[in-house]
C-alpha cells in the first residue's frame, strides 16, 4: 500500500471519528476523546458520558483500487496486520458504523459472533477481491480480514440509527 492510501484511510477515520463526536452531542451525550493507549491497544476512539465506550468506523471503499466508498460492505478484521488481535476483539462496547445518512451503533460482542458466524475460515482467499465472507491476509501481513454484507448487520443484530439531517449530524 502507498503512503498516500495511508494518509487517505487515516484522513477519512478522522473526518468519521469527528462526525461521531457531534452526532453524539446532538443527542445531548457529553464525549470525551480516547487517551492514544486507549485507541491503539484497546480499539475505544470515544467515551460518551465517561461510561460507554466506542469504536468509529469510517465507511469504506470495496476495494483499494476503488475511488468511491459505499455502504454495502463493512470490512471485519480478525487480526491486524502485527497478527494481533483485530479491532473486533477490542475493548469498545459499541462500533459505530459511518454510513452515507449517519451512523448505526452495534454491540461489538454481537458483531464479533455475527462475523464469526458469517465468515468461512475453511475457505481462505487470496484476494480482496474474493474476500466475502471469507478470510483473506494481505501479502507480507499478518492481518486477517472479511467483508460482511451491511445489511446482515442491519437485519440480524440490534442496531442503534443515528440519521443525520441536512447532512450534517
Amino acid at each position: 500500500m502507498r503512503a498516500t492510501d495511508y494518509k487517505q484511510s487515516f484522513k477519512e477515520g478522522d473526518k468519521a471519528e469527528d462526525s461521531f463526536e457531534l452526532a453524539a452531542n446532538k443527542f445531548g451525550l457529553t464525549t470525551r476523546k480516547a487517551t492514544f493507549s486507549e485507541n491503539v491497544h484497546k480499539h475505544i476512539d470515544w467515551w460518551l458520558d465517561d461510561r460507554i465506550s466506542v469504536d468509529v468506523k469510517a465507511r469504506k471503499r470495496s476495494s483499494r483500487a476503488s475511488t468511491q466508498v459505499q455502504d454495502e460492505w463493512l470490512w471485519v478484521e480478525f487480526k491486524n496486520v502485527s497478527g494481533r488481535p483485530g479491532w473486533l476483539y477490542g475493548e469498545a462496547y459499541f462500533i459505530a458504523l459511518e454510513r452515507a445518512d449517519g451512523f448505526v451503533l452495534v454491540r461489538r460482542e454481537d458483531l464479533v459472533a455475527l462475523s464469526e458466524e458469517l465468515v468461512d475460515f475453511n475457505v481462505p482467499v487470496t484476494s480482496a477481491a474474493e474476500c466475502e465472507y471469507k478470510p483473506y491476509t494481505r501479502r507480507g501481513r499478518k492481518d486477517v480480514i472479511s467483508k460482511i454484507r451491511f445489511s446482515d448487520v442491519l437485519n440480524k443484530l440490534e442496531c442503534l440509527k443515528w440519521r443525520f439531517v441536512n447532512d450534517t449530524p
